[in-house]
């Protein structure tokens, strides 16, 4: 009796200490939980597993199919919600499953900033030295190169991405967009835009690769909110089935810590993109903090980007760490934005573009052919900040021109 009086005294006492700490915790439970999607789970069956018995599985537990990635072995359903725990303990009592886990909702990491007219410039283009690559590559038609961005959608009439858009997909489950909201689909145009705007049209501005074609996927929205890891995971596999060599993924949820059921189902995605030849390139996350995005940043074969001032410091609110491959600008970036207009946005998101962009300019350039080449030739031609190689490894910041060329002495004017 004396032992538990103790125990509940110290208890009492930790409670009075530190409860703030507790609180926190609480929070956090709150947060995370609220990210999840109710009623929907994701279930990656063993390879080789039949549709027939996939159906045996998904009607066991009394749920209904949303949709199938079929690729990587991967079903969407439905269950009643509050009946999500019930239904996943079924699931990992059976042979033919993997991994189960409840779905979890994907956000932009693209932070607001100021309309300010003095933002009406590109300087990043200068940053990068794009222009010297344009130079290098030559001004013909180019090879086309998609890249996939996969993001809340894309503004089809934009004038500035006329003659740009191979095709613009919507992953089930996630509505059109709103037609009376310009900002469903404002972050995804300005993404796309970045990476690959009409060039030398007279209009608007210009994109990193000017030859590149864009594979627009909505896989989520903000504003609507819809949009999950399932979802996302259905676009990383038709990219990579449509033709993609470069994926932008400017999105995540929080920690590798709050769903850890559920990155496996992700990975497979990334997985058959990276065994198809696709570079994947992804926004590091916003908030300053030192790790990885759950997903998709936490994978290795993912190529991820910190944002970068006009200066070249690393943007105050840019994630970073070990995990961070390569540092682009990522304030003050101006761009296309759905409604025919342009504005000026900061965040990773805006960075990770940049990336993409160079990575198809060296697909356009011809130096690689590779998926493996083209991420080599990324990195080891990255320029070296010494002040950033606390923040990632070598303090590497993208550099567009010599990406494209083994002479470096044509970067330097």
């Amino acid at each position: 009796m004396r032992k538990l009086l103790r125990s509940v005294v110290v208890v009492v006492l930790l409670l009075a200490l530190f409860p703030a700490t507790f609180a926190a915790a609480q929070s956090d439970r709150q947060n995370s939980n609220s990210d999840l999607v109710p009623g929907q789970l994701l279930i990656a069956f063993r390879p080789g597993t039949s549709l027939q018995q996939q159906d045996v599985v998904i009607n066991r537990i009394g749920a209904s199919l949303i949709f199938r990635i079929p690729q990587i072995d991967v079903a969407v359903v439905r269950v009643s919600p509050g009946q999500e725990a019930a239904a996943l303990q079924q699931l990992r009592r059976e042979r033919t499953v993997q991994h189960a886990a409840q779905d979890v909702r994907i956000r932009s990491a693209q932070i607001p900033g100021p309309n300010d007219p003095l933002w009406s410039q590109q300087w990043y283009l200068d940053f990068v030295q794009a222009r010297q690559a344009w130079n290098v590559i030559g001004s013909g038609p180019g090879r086309g190169t998609i890249i996939a961005v996969i993001d809340d959608g894309i503004d089809v009439n934009h004038p500035d991405l006329q003659g740009k858009i191979v095709d613009f997909l919507i992953a089930p489950g996630v509505g059109a967009l709103d037609p009376n909201n310009n900002n469903d689909g404002r972050h995804g145009t300005h993404v796309a835009g970045t990476a690959a705007a009409a060039t030398n049209n007279g209009i608007g501005v210009a994109g990193i690769c000017p030859t590149c074609r864009i594979l627009a996927i909505r896989a989520y929205s903000d504003v609507l909110p819809q949009g999950s890891v399932g979802t996302a995971a259905w676009g990383i596999t038709e990219a990579a089935d449509r033709g993609a060599r470069v994926i932008n993924m400017s999105f995540g949820f929080q920690t590798p810590n709050d769903f850890p059921s559920i990155k496996p189902i992700g990975d497979r995605a990334l997985a058959y993109a990276a065994r198809r030849g696709v570079v994947l390139v992804a926004a590091a996350g916003n908030d300053s903090l030192s790790f990885p995005r759950g997903f998709p940043q936490s994978n290795p074969l993912v190529i991820n980007v910190a944002a970068l001032t006009p200066s070249g410091s690393k943007a105050d609110f840019s994630r970073w760490g070990r995990w961070v491959a390569i540092g682009a600008p990522g304030v003050q970036i101006l761009a296309p934005v759905r409604g025919g207009g342009y504005e000026a946005l900061q965040g990773t998101s805006m960075a990770s573009p940049i990336v993409a962009g160079i990575v198809g300019l060296i697909f356009e350039s011809g130096i690689c052919s590779t998926a493996d080449c083209a991420r080599t030739r990324l990195l080891t031609s990255a320029t070296v900040h010494p002040g950033l190689n606390r923040y990632w490894p070598g303090g590497r910041i993208v550099n567009a021109c010599r990406a494209v060329t083994n002479e470096w002495w044509r970067c330097a004017n």
